[in-house]
Order: structure tokens, then C-alpha cells, then sequence
């Protein structure tokens, strides 16, 4: 559904709403599972939710998607040693993610997850919506150097490749 043509999007920290060239509107947000007492864990969604006003902005693929891809991370948990920063709670974890299997072998807990989705368009433009640092929350990145950055950091999925 996504790699439809776009005749424009929306973003907030909590959604990006996709209004694809043939009027349905598709919801990009996050789902978060609490995994075990003091890790919680986010994952990326897409969903249609009909129709309804928007917001104009950037027809960016306009022309359909050519390549998306599913990011997929790891977060993990391990036990605070003094080098952090301030915590919050008495008893806190530290949570932090990268590549599958960069988790250092202190971690207490840890999991794969779907965290972003990467779009590009035929003219070379690109866009990642990622699940933010704060929980439940969403950040959209369209800076090419940000993007090569944060998709270096990941595992992709391929949902629609690139024709080579």
C-alpha cells in the first residue's frame, strides 16, 4: 500500500499520515510492548485508516515508491555502571539499540525490532520514519547523510526493491 503513489504526507512525533494519489490514508505510528519489568520495547506500524483532511505537504513520491524496506534493530537492557546519565526511577536500566547483535554480552534483556521503514523514490529521494528516543514517538528523516547514518545502523527488509 505504501509504495503507491503519495499526493502528499503529514508528520507529527506521535504519527505520519500518508495520503496516497488514490485517497486513502495510511497511518504510520508506534506500538510499544512492555517485554519484562523495566524494558519496554517499540515497534514500527503501518495501517489504513480511511480518509480525512490533511494537511498539504511535498508531493516527495509523487511518482510511487521504488524501494521500501523494513529496518529492523535490537534493544536491549543492561544494568546501570555509573557512566550514564541521570536515570529516572531508583532502580533503572539502561535501554539502547543498534544493529542485530551489536548488544554488548552484559545485556540482561534483549530483542530484534521492526523500528523504522525506509522509502525512496525513482529520483533518488529518500525518507525514514523511525521510532524516536522518547517512547512512543516518531522522528522523520530526510537528510541523505542522516539517512545512509541511520540505515548503516540497521538490518534491512526489503518489502519493494530497487530495479536493478
Amino acid at each position: 500500500m505504501l509504495s503507491a503513489p503519495w499526493a502528499h504526507y503529514s508528520a507529527s512525533d506521535q504519527q505520519v499520515d500518508v495520503r496516497l494519489a488514490g485517497g486513502a490514508v495510511v497511518r504510520i505510528d508506534v506500538d510499544g510492548r512492555d517485554l519484562e519489568a523495566r524494558f519496554e520495547c517499540f515497534r514500527i506500524r503501518a495501517r489504513m485508516i480511511g480518509q480525512h483532511a490533511m494537511r498539504p505537504r511535498d508531493p516527495r513520491f509523487g511518482t510511487g515508491i521504488t524501494r521500501l524496506a523494513l529496518l529492523r534493530g535490537e534493544e536491549w537492557i543492561t544494568a546501570p555502571d555509573g557512566t550514564e546519565g541521570p536515570t529516572i526511577g531508583t532502580i533503572a536500566n539502561v535501554q539502547d539499540s543498534g544493529r542485530p547483535g551489536s548488544r554488548p554480552w552484559l545485556a540482561l534483556a534483549a530483542c530484534s525490532v521492526d523500528d523504522a521503514v525506509l522509502f525512496e523514490a525513482a529520483d533518488g529521494r529518500a525518507l525514514v520514519v523511525r521510532c524516536a528516543v522518547m517512547p512512543c514517538t516518531l522522528s522523520v528523516i530526510d537528510d541523505s547523510k542522516a539517512i545512509a547514518h541511520f540505515v548503516a545502523e540497521r538490518e534491512l527488509v526489503e518489502l519493494v526493491q530497487p530495479d536493478v
